[in-house]
């Protein structure tokens, strides 16, 4: 979450464009907003309050959603092959 707010922070202050909108307003984005923007996009709860305005930014937005789900895809895979290991040898570890 830090590396991508990082990311978002720096995109929004270091180039010459708006990347993202807050409160309907086009701004770059402080660093507390950066996190709280990254925090709002890798739980999906999307607020709505800071919007991705360019497609670089949507772009970075839509890689954090994807890289937040990787680990609980990864999670979900690892406690269904213990528990399928689990029932083959019949509860016995």
């Amino acid at each position: 979450m830090i590396l991508f707010a990082a990311a978002y922070r720096l995109l929004s202050h270091y180039t010459g464009e708006p990347h993202f909108y807050v409160g309907n307003v086009p701004r770059a984005l402080s660093f507390s907003e950066s996190v709280y923007f990254s925090i709002v996009t890798i739980s999906t709860v999307r607020y709505g309050d800071i919007i991705p305005e360019s497609s670089l930014a949507r772009v970075l937005a839509s890689l954090e959603v994807v890289c937040g789900f990787l680990p609980l895809l990864f999670g979900v895979s690892e406690l269904l092959e213990d528990a399928r290991e689990h029932r083959c040898t019949g509860g016995l570890d």
